[in-house]
């Protein structure tokens, strides 16, 4: 018994028999063509087939892999934001320095450098100059409240100093008025 294999593309059907390698194509007119079917031929078109998808998977992975890289690199901002998280200061002030002036992230890098130069100042009891890198930060910086907290805290040191100064001199005002004549 002779099995019949057909295989429809979209302009002809195309039939072949396991006896026999003739088959008929069926061109778009609609006239059947008698063809011979060769096997030699059909392995090759599939060896050709799996050697383009094994290309094209290969391709696919190293682009992939390429965007994944890309995507992922850290950059110095992101450095300095982890040291700065990590309370590391010095690695932080390091990581912003290096930003690059035509950066989309420098103005929240000097930002970033202006809040760690007046925390330093600050615990240093350089109030003057704290406040001076402090007014320096950026209101969308996420550390602006805490330089808020500084800066009050600063002016409140500030104001505490000065009634203290009037205090003083009251006092001596005052002492200097009481003290009976000889």
């Amino acid at each position: 018994m002779t099995k019949k294999f057909y295989h429809i593309s979209r302009y002809n059907l195309q039939s072949s028999s396991e006896s026999s390698e003739n088959s008929f194509l069926q061109n778009p007119s609609g006239s059947i063509i008698p063809t011979i079917y060769n096997q030699t031929e059909t392995k090759h078109k599939w060896n050709n087939t799996i050697i383009y998808i094994v290309i094209g998977s290969v391709f696919t992975i190293i682009l992939a892999a390429v965007i994944i890289i890309i995507l992922t690199r850290s950059t110095d901002y992101e450095h300095g934001v982890l040291s700065l998280h990590a309370n590391d200061l010095n690695a932080a002030l390091t990581e912003f320095q290096k930003i690059a002036p035509d950066d989309r992230m420098y103005e929240m890098a000097q930002s970033k450098i202006n809040y760690i130069n007046g925390l330093n100042e600050y615990n240093k009891g350089n109030y003057e100059v704290s406040k001076n890198y402090l007014s320096k930060v950026d209101e969308s910086d996420e550390y602006y409240p805490d330089t808020r907290l500084m800066l009050d805290r600063i002016a409140m040191s500030s104001r505490t100093a000065n009634l203290n100064s009037i205090l003083e001199k009251v006092k001596k005002v005052k002492d200097a008025a009481v003290q009976p004549e000889k």
